[in-house]
């Protein structure tokens, strides 16, 4: 995954992102690999700076290293059973 894989996303008061009490105001989202998408949200708009997507670009590039070795894994303990 490359750092310009995350999507950062700053929405309007008017269009909350989610059915929250106080809607997203920013956002940012990274996949996981080909596992999915971790997502990340503040009620305060452009909250989310570079430091942040550096973190959360590493965040999601070990989910996707450590999902895929329990996957790889799974088989071995299987036998073992």
């Amino acid at each position: 995954m490359s750092r310009g894989a995350i999507r950062r996303n700053d929405t309007a008061a008017e269009q909350p992102a989610a059915d929250l009490r106080e809607p997203l105001r920013s956002e940012l989202l990274a996949p996981i690999g080909r596992f999915g998408v971790v997502s990340v949200g503040s009620t305060e708009p452009d909250r989310f700076d570079s430091d942040a997507v550096d973190l959360l670009d590493g965040i999601a590039e070990t989910l996707a290293a450590t999902v895929d070795r329990i996957e790889r894994s799974d088989g071995d303990f299987a036998g073992e059973r």
